[in-house]
Order: C-alpha cells, then sequence, then structure tokens
C-alpha cells in the first residue's frame, strides 16, 4: 500500500500577488470629493432672515382675529354698502339689509381664510428662501417693501380709534421693521453669494 507524500494543493497560488487593498475614506492620497446632492448650509444671515419671516407670519396669524374683530364692528356699514352697490348695478336683484348682513359675514370669513392662504404661501417662499432659492429672496423682498408701505398710514392713525385698531397698528409697525431687517440680512455678502450658489466659508 502506497502512501502519497505530496501535500494538497494550496487554495491559491503563492507566487501571485495580491489583490489591491480598498482605500479608506480617511486615508492620505487623493482628496475624497464631496457629493453632489449634498444640501448646502445657509449663512448666519440666511438663517436670521428666515427666522425674522417666521415672526412676521406669527404676528399676521394673531393679527388676522383683530382685523376680523374690527371688520365686523361695521358690519351694518358694509351691509349698507353691499346694498348700495346691488342697487346701483342691479335694480332686478333684491335685497333685505338682513340678507345684506349675512353676506356682509361671509364676506369677512373668507377675507380672513384668504389671509391665512396668503401667511403659508409666504412660509413656503421663506423655506425656499432658506433653501437658496432666489425667487423666494426675490419674493420675499417684494413682500416686505409692501409691509412698509402699509405701515406708514399707521402713524397717521388717531389714537383715539379704538383699542383693536391700536392692537393692529401696532403689529403692523412690527411686521415692517422686521421686514426690513429680513431685506438686509437676505442681501448681505454672503447670503448673497450663497443665493449665487457660490460657496461659503466660514
Amino acid at each position: 500500500m502506497t502512501h502519497d507524500p505530496s501535500p494538497p494543493p494550496p487554495d491559491r497560488d503563492p507566487w501571485k500577488a495580491p489583490p489591491p487593498r480598498a482605500k479608506s475614506p480617511g486615508s492620505p492620497g487623493k482628496p475624497r470629493r464631496k457629493p453632489s446632492g449634498k444640501r448646502r448650509v445657509p449663512p448666519h444671515d440666511v438663517v436670521t432672515a428666515y427666522h425674522l419671516w417666521l415672526v412676521i407670519i406669527l404676528l399676521g396669524a394673531l393679527a388676522i382675529p383683530f382685523r376680523m374683530a374690527r371688520m365686523a364692528q361695521d358690519l351694518d356699514t358694509l351691509a349698507e354698502q353691499l346694498l348700495e352697490q346691488t342697487e346701483q348695478q342691479s335694480a332686478d336683484i333684491e335685497l333685505t339689509l338682513e340678507q345684506a348682513r349675512v353676506l356682509a359675514g361671509v364676506t369677512i370669513g373668507i377675507l380672513g381664510l384668504a389671509l391665512l392662504l396668503l401667511l403659508g404661501i409666504i412660509l413656503l417662499a421663506a423655506r425656499a428662501m432658506l433653501r437658496g432659492k432666489q425667487w423666494g429672496r426675490v419674493g420675499l423682498s417684494a413682500l416686505a417693501i409692501v409691509l412698509v408701505v402699509l405701515a406708514i398710514p399707521v402713524f397717521f392713525v388717531s389714537s383715539g380709534e379704538g383699542i383693536l385698531l391700536f392692537i393692529d397698528s401696532g403689529i403692523t409697525v412690527v411686521q415692517a421693521v422686521f421686514g426690513v431687517g429680513a431685506i438686509i440680512a437676505m442681501h448681505r455678502g454672503e447670503s448673497t453669494r450663497y443665493f449665487l450658489g457660490e460657496d461659503i466659508h466660514d
């Protein structure tokens, strides 16, 4: 009985070079490229402008009940104006004062919903601005100018017009001031480079 003294063949060729090892991400050599889809971090001024717009939106939401209450106080006046307009436009439509009051109340409710919708649109624009969208910055800048224009007549309102008007006027002024601050923050150097897509170096 014979025994084969030769050893079993090795699993791999000992003369074959081992496969190259994969380079770890942190190893020296070629610099690691940043992923193209990585979200850029907004600069401090853009974040500040975003927070200012959040305050403006919050103040706008708080102002809606006061504005609707002011309009409800003048419900009879609005109903009479609606009656006059209806009579001038069409003599065939017969509208009583009570019906005009109901229509005026519905109009006030629709206006309140429209204001809430507008605040939602402003919030979307503010979030787009935070992500570096140029259209968000342009739209919010135009809106801030409108807020300033709306705040100018407030300084000519008499203090004896009522507490609701006083609160509404105060909110309008604060919104205008914050709007000016947001414009300045959105158009500073780092902010402009951010909206143009340039790299921001801390």
